[in-house]
């Protein structure tokens, strides 16, 4: 019996574009990163109060003065740089109780309103009708943001404090070595808690550990790119440079969404392809390789 060709590279590459293009409009994967970025990027000015707070209230104030204050300046014109490194300053030697409750407070609304995106965007992938009352919906998506907060101010701690615990020996050595596995693991966490517990459908912790690897990982690359392109190309010194720190944001934290939205497909379609009687993805390639 002759042996089927395997079809041609061009051929199966069209059906990959056409899936992804498909899968998009369906889900409306755009609309719904849209709506997790802009809902993430207003818990960053309580992220960076709750944290230059957290700073002074552990005496870990050096993290501000050695670490992050030179590569704060090399970005912002001197104007912008002495008002931001005046507010921290103040922030930290003050120390009050009421301003990191506050930012915190302010900081878990925000995010709760970013999980709630978030599950509006795995039920449309998940093509999961959302039958839970609103209180119940409420409730989980402050759960959530409590503990996705925390693990993001864990991530954020270890990699900016981490080389600075203890002096110079073991635990110096120590904090070095673990402050990127500590962090991504942070993260992780925060992303399988999302996704098993976010959609109205809950899917197994097996399936939610492989979408969080994918997540973190590819957020990784696209941190590590940004990081490029702010170290080697941005300018934000200018007057009009400084403006486009908000556009840079906006642009890292969309992709970050569309990241998130399409590691949640990728791990839906690989379920489905283990799962007998549901179309994954295999089934709809070798349905757009016939349709091209």
């Amino acid at each position: 019996m002759a042996k089927t060709s395997a079809p041609p590279l061009r051929e199966r590459a069209v059906a990959v574009v056409r899936l992804w293009i498909d899968l998009f409009s369906r889900h409306d994967i755009l609309s719904s990163a849209s709506a997790i970025s802009f809902q993430t990027l207003k818990s960053l000015v309580p992220l960076a109060l709750f944290g230059i707070a957290l700073l002074g209230a552990l005496g870990l104030s050096d993290v501000w003065d050695d670490g992050l204050r030179d590569s704060v300046a090399e970005q912002l014109t001197p104007t912008a740089f002495t008002a931001i490194d005046t507010a921290a300053q103040k922030i930290m030697q003050e120390g009050s109780p009421a301003l990191p409750v506050f930012a915190g407070a302010l900081l878990l609304w925000y995010v709760a309103g970013s999980v709630r995106a978030c599950i509006g965007g795995m039920n449309k992938i998940y093509e999961a009708v959302e039958r839970r009352p609103l209180r119940r919906r409420w409730a989980l998506s402050f759960a959530l943001a409590f503990c996705i907060a925390i693990a993001v101010v864990l991530s954020v701690l270890a990699v900016t404090a981490g080389p600075r615990i203890g002096p110079d020996g073991a635990f110096h050595v120590l904090g070095l070595v673990l402050r990127w596995p500590v962090a991504v693991l942070a993260l992780g966490f925060a992303v399988g808690l999302l996704v098993h517990y976010g959609p109205a459908e809950r899917r197994q912790a097996r399936w939610a550990s492989i979408g969080a690897l994918v997540v973190v990982a590819a957020w990784i690359i696209e941190s590590l790119v940004f990081g490029w392109y702010v170290g080697s190309f941005a300018n934000f010194e200018s007057a009009s440079g400084a403006l486009t720190v908000f556009l840079v944001l906006a642009a890292y934290l969309y992709t970050a969404s569309i990241i998130f939205l399409v590691g949640v497909q990728i791990d839906e379609l690989l379920r489905k392809d283990a799962s007998a009687g549901e179309m994954g993805i295999l089934d709809l390639l070798r349905r757009g390789m016939r349709g091209s």
